[in-house]
Parts: structure tokens; sequence; C-alpha cells
């Protein structure tokens, strides 16, 4: 049996208070500290995560608008878009809360496009949204190397919540071949095998 450790503990409080913020986010005060927390906790063997660059976002701002284009006049997408920010119970939906106004959704270049409400606009301090992209790969495509990148997904997400930083998932990149061509990021450069790994016989 293992031990219940302090470090489980803060995860758990992390997955009861992480939630989607689609509103523009402030700069990340001390992004380097955070990153080296990050990684130490990430296992290079089951995904990679790479910081997207400004050349690289971009580019996802292109991906993000090829995909609204391509999403107009899709009936099925817009219907089921609706019928999960329809106003529902507390189990289900998206809480009419988590979605933005127009003049909110406009100050972030790369998000999904949901339908706007009307409220006094929330974080007006906050001029353009200075979040920072993390691209979470696959090393093959197989399902386990799928489910991996589900695994670290995870990972970052509750390390970012247990360090106080709000977190959105960009899903709506990789629902379309068209998008998720624009998003192939060149792979992180890698030592040969020969300089890392030594065989004892």
């Amino acid at each position: 049996m293992t031990a219940v450790t302090a470090e489980h503990r803060r995860r758990a409080e992390a997955i009861a208070t992480r939630r989607t913020d689609r509103l523009p986010f402030g700069p990340v005060t001390d992004w380097s500290g955070f990153e080296t927390v990050l990684r130490s906790r990430i296992d290079d063997a089951v995904a990679l995560v790479d910081v997207v660059s400004d050349a690289g976002r971009r580019e996802l701002v292109q991906a993000t608008d090829l995909t609204n284009a391509l999403r107009f006049y899709d009936t099925n997408y817009f219907a089921t878009l609706h019928r999960w920010t329809a106003p529902f119970e507390a189990s289900e939906g998206i809480p009419y809360d988590s979605l933005v106004s127009a003049d909110e959704g406009d100050r972030v270049d790369v998000g999904r496009t949901f339908p706007v409400i009307h409220h006094p606009d929330r974080r007006e301090e906050v001029p353009t949204d200075f979040s920072t992209i993390l691209v979470i790969s696959a090393h093959e495509n197989t399902p386990r190397d799928t489910l991996g990148c589900g695994e670290t997904l995870s990972t970052v997400l509750l390390e970012a919540t247990a360090a106080g930083l709000a977190t959105c998932t960009l899903t709506h990149l990789t629902e379309l071949s068209a998008s998720r061509h624009l998003e192939q990021f060149p792979p992180t450069p890698r030592r040969p095998l020969t300089d890392v790994l030594t065989i004892n016989l």
C-alpha cells in the first residue's frame, strides 16, 4: 500500500478547485520558477511539453481563425455548442459565468468562440491576453501515447492550479485536420542515445 503524501493531498485539493477561465490572462510573474517545478513533475517518456514562442502563437491565432471560418456553416457543431451553453442544472453544461462577453472574447486571440453573454466586462485591466501557451504532444500516434497526453495535461492543469494560475485548454485547435496541420511544431532537440546511455556487459 502506498502512503498518502503531502504532494498527493496538494493535487487532490487542486482537483476540487480547478476551473476553466476563458477571460484574458495577465502574464505569469515567475514563469521560469513555475516551469522548473512543472518540468520536475512531467515524465518526457509519457508525453512532450513545449512552450509556444511568439511566432508559434501567431500560427495558433491563424489556426483559430481558420477553425472559425471552417465552422461557420457547420450546423451540427453550433447545435452541440448551443446545447452545452444553454441554461442547465449545476450538474452539466458550461456555467453562465464561465462564458465571456463580446469585448472579453475580443481580447483573447487564441480561444474557442462561444455564444456571447451580456454583463459588465471583467478583468478590464488586462487589455490583451498575455497567457503562456503550452503544447502537449505524443511520441507516436498510438492509443497509449494519446492517453499519455491526457495524463500529462492533468498534471499541467493541477500544477498550475496549485500555483494559483488560471488555465484554459484549447481543444478547438485539434478538432479539424486543417487547423491541426498548422500546429505542427518542430520536435524538441534530443541528444543521441549514445550520449546518454551506456550498456555494461
